[in-house]
């Protein structure tokens, strides 16, 4: 595998997929997605496997769900130009670490090129984000927030549209409409035309990463961001001061 990118080469790497309207995808795994990898056949709420389906679902799915989700997630990572994981000197819980290692080696025979699992929180405060924008044909949002029209007069551009997911249950207490992704928001997708120079943000836990070679294979550019939508939504779903409507206006958009 080659030496961990850094910011400046993951925009490059970014910037010239769109530039050539060339597939690319990254992915970022972390703790979350190494147990939820690891839960099948796990189905009471105190094993830890289930941590991030209560999280983000607020349910256990069905062994049959999490075995579709946690098929297409891994070829998601099999596929992607960009791999986010933790490294061993990252100043992180033994846990993120451990998970890191767990993935790697998993996923080390694909000869990824690897990165930080927190490049989508660097290429926000390194104001980066307006240059990846800049290089798109168009982009559109996977996310639970309605950030169409802040974003747009954000980042001076036109052609932005959403595809609306469901957001994280732990912090906005839907605990329903998940299904959608299975009746109407995968079928959605499917149907798109071909995405070339397309820049896709998505969010979405581990349903939003079991897309993610779907969108990939539309030919669009594909960027795992995740809680960054929640920062320019407003809240604090992260790090600290994070809580059931903790607010942090920091990176709002339109604030």
């Amino acid at each position: 595998m080659e030496p961990r990118a850094d910011t400046n080469e993951v925009v490059a790497l970014i910037v010239s997929a769109l530039q050539a309207e060339r597939p690319f995808l990254l992915m970022r795994l972390g703790d979350g997605e190494d147990l939820a990898l690891r839960s099948v056949g796990r189905y009471s709420f105190e094993d830890t496997e289930n941590i991030p389906w209560k999280k983000h679902l607020g349910l256990i799915p069905s062994d049959k769900e999490k075995t579709s989700w946690c098929t297409n997630t891994r070829e998601g990572a099999k596929q992607a130009n960009l791999l986010g994981l933790h490294a061993d000197n990252d100043v992180k819980p033994s846990a993120f670490r451990l998970a890191g290692r767990r993935l790697r080696e998993s996923f080390s025979a694909y000869a990824k090129r690897e990165c930080s699992a927190d490049i989508h929180i660097k290429l926000l405060t390194g104001g980066r984000y307006p240059g990846l924008v800049q290089a798109a044909k168009s982009v559109v949002l996977i996310t639970g927030h309605d950030l169409v029209v802040p974003f747009s007069e954000a980042f001076g551009v036109g052609k932005v549209s959403r595809i609306k997911i469901p957001r994280q249950s732990c912090y906005f207490g839907d605990t329903t409409s998940w299904r959608l992704w299975g009746s109407s928001i995968l079928p959605g997708i499917r149907a798109l035309p071909p995405m070339n120079g397309t820049l896709v943000l998505i969010g979405g836990g581990i349903p939003g990463k079991a897309t993610m070679a779907l969108l990939k294979s539309k030919g669009a550019v594909v960027l795992d961001i995740g809680s960054v939508f929640d920062m320019w939504a407003g809240w604090a779903t992260r790090g600290k001061g994070k809580g059931v409507g903790a607010v942090n206006p920091k990176y709002k958009l339109g604030a």
